[in-house]
């Protein structure tokens, strides 16, 4: 017998339909912070304040995840094990940005503070290699620069045109969502604000990343696809609102991100502002 709502939901996706009947609905994976559920095709992760808000997250304030191993959705509402947990009153999240005015001197210097962050920050075993060829010392193993020269060639067909490339990037790398991956990720979320910032449509270009590179990771495929429909996660639109209109903590809002996931914040930060500062300097690189 379900127990009784024993905590309440913080907050909860915008892209959450809590209406749905949730019949297909299992763990997908689980950490101390967070939860993955898999329903239907895609991930609805439960997470710690810390983590943060998103397009498909539901914030709940638990210490450690691990101890759960079941999942069920009644009535909406869900159950770990047989821990209630109700929405009434939770706030819903809007992951969407819109820019409304931008001082492109500013913008240019923020993105500068931020590259400059990530290449003196990032795990030594991130992409951002790719923004600094003086981090490649940190590949000394064989199938470290394999592994760091397949990105390399891969990435740069990639910048010079060649779509075809996303192939040979994806599933690519080091974590739980591969570097290529979270490259991939960067640049569909530099296409979108290109889009914010230029006027110039990348939403058939958005979707065509996404389509390429969607594979058997199924968190990888969760990620880009929120990103090609300009949907972001609370850590990554705080970094966009910092570099696109105050500035003022973008140190600190980069520094989150790339406390994020093993080099996952590091890569989506290299993948973001090496193709940023590509389509503003030369418009969009591919058709």
């Amino acid at each position: 017998m379900m127990q009784k709502i024993a905590l309440m939901v913080k907050s909860f996706g915008d892209c959450i339909n809590l209406n749905s009947d949730w019949k297909q609905i299992r763990i997908h994976s689980t950490f101390r912070n967070v939860i993955n559920l898999l329903v239907s095709s895609r991930i609805i992760s439960i997470v710690a304040p810390a983590v943060g808000r998103g397009p498909n997250n539901i914030v709940v304030d638990i210490d450690d995840f691990r101890q759960f191993k079941y999942i069920n959705w009644h009535d909406k509402i869900l159950y770990l094990d047989d821990y209630g947990i109700g929405f009434s009153g939770a706030e819903k999240y809007d992951s969407e940005i819109f820019i409304s005015s931008l001082n492109r001197g500013e913008f240019m210097c923020n993105l500068q503070i931020s590259e400059k962050v990530v290449v003196e920050e990032a795990p030594q075993f991130s992409s951002a290699f790719l923004l600094d060829d003086g981090r490649e010392k940190f590949f000394k193993t064989l199938f470290e620069r394999n592994l760091k020269e397949k990105i390399k060639i891969t990435f740069k067909a990639l910048m010079n045109g060649y779509f075809d490339a996303v192939n040979e990037l994806k599933g690519v790398g080091f974590g739980l969502t591969p570097q290529g991956d979270d490259i991939i990720n960067g640049i569909v979320i530099a296409l979108y604000i290109f889009e914010q910032l230029s006027g110039v449509k990348t939403v058939n270009i958005r979707e065509k990343f996404y389509l390429q590179s969607s594979n058997g990771n199924v968190l990888s495929n969760t990620f880009i696809y929120y990103s090609s429909v300009g949907r972001f996660y609370e850590y990554f639109k705080d970094y966009l609102l910092a570099i696109l209109s105050d500035g003022k903590n973008v140190e600190s809002v980069t520094r989150r991100i790339l406390n994020f996931g093993e080099t996952s914040g590091a890569d989506i930060l290299t993948g973001f502002i090496i193709s940023l500062k590509k389509f503003l300097e030369g418009g969009l690189l591919w058709q």
